[in-house]
């Protein structure tokens, strides 16, 4: 309409619209602006809210509320959860990517709770007193790239299911049972592996060659019925294999690539082909 009327119109007034067209359409613009800046805060704040009632459930699941009552003083909504001790935020998306409760004393178990963190990028509980089932919402954590729960009393299987882009994996020293799942071949950006001095039995699944990126790990303490599948995992440095597993903590005939006589309990065989391989 204005297109057809333009060419009847003065040239002032014919201005004076295409200003008045420009400021709405600016006014517009700077209106869509806000709401989606406005709509972006109050999701910030539920996600930001989300991982403290996570938190807070959390401690709720400890029954010591730890010996130095750090988490009894300083985990409270009256403080930003991102001060709070052993919780680091990420700066981009203001969600709550790590959590460091290591060697803090903490009996307890963790809640399925724990999968509503879904920023969490790195969770390590090591050193502490945690029992129970590892919750299978653990699965939710899709971001999860580093996690330590070395030399606490977890029960139960390996949690190896979905977490795909973990590349540091430390289970050691945690009483788990049963045989090392072959979707841990999943974990195609896993680097290290840790499960020492476990109960694992049965032969290590052959989906563990998928590991190429694997360049630590440590598998000795275990119950396994087969030697380490290392043939294939190309980045594999020997000299750590040798340097974990060759060690005095360790008896001779539980050293890689060695086999001893059941008649002498004596070393009747040395292969390492499949360390060099």
């Amino acid at each position: 309409t204005y297109l057809v009327l333009s060419s009847f119109l003065p040239h002032q007034a014919e201005s004076k619209i295409t200003d008045a067209v420009m400021v709405t359409s600016s006014c517009f613009l700077f209106s869509m602006v806000v709401v989606v800046l406005i709509q972006f805060i109050r999701t910030s704040e539920t996600n930001i809210t989300t991982d403290q009632s996570v938190l807070l459930a959390f401690r709720a699941h400890i029954i010591n509320l730890d010996p130095q009552r750090i988490l009894a003083t300083n985990w409270s909504s009256a403080t930003p959860v991102c001060n709070w001790a052993g919780v680091t935020c990420s700066r981009r998306h203001n969600r709550v990517a790590a959590l460091n409760l290591s060697y803090m004393g903490l009996v307890g178990t963790i809640p399925p709770d724990i999968g509503n963190i879904s920023f969490l990028a790195s969770l390590d509980i090591r050193n502490n007193s945690f029992t129970g089932n590892l919750p299978k919402e653990m699965a939710h954590l899709r971001r999860l790239k580093e996690l330590n729960l070395h030399y606490n009393e977890f029960s139960g299987g390996l949690p190896t299911r979905r977490h795909n882009r973990v590349a540091a994996l430390n289970l050691s020293y945690m009483g788990l049972v049963g045989t090392i799942p072959p979707d841990i071949g999943n974990i195609l950006f896993l680097a290290s592996l840790y499960i020492r001095n476990n109960s694992f039995s049965g032969n290590q699944p052959k989906e563990m060659t998928h590991l190429r990126r694997l360049k630590e790990m440590n598998l000795h303490y275990n119950e396994f019925s087969a030697g380490l599948p290392t043939t294939h995992i190309i980045n594999l440095d020997p000299q750590h294999i040798l340097a974990t597993n060759w060690s005095s903590a360790t008896p001779v005939c539980n050293w890689a690539g060695v086999t001893c006589s059941h008649r002498h309990i004596r070393v009747a065989a040395l292969n390492l082909s499949y360390i060099w391989a």
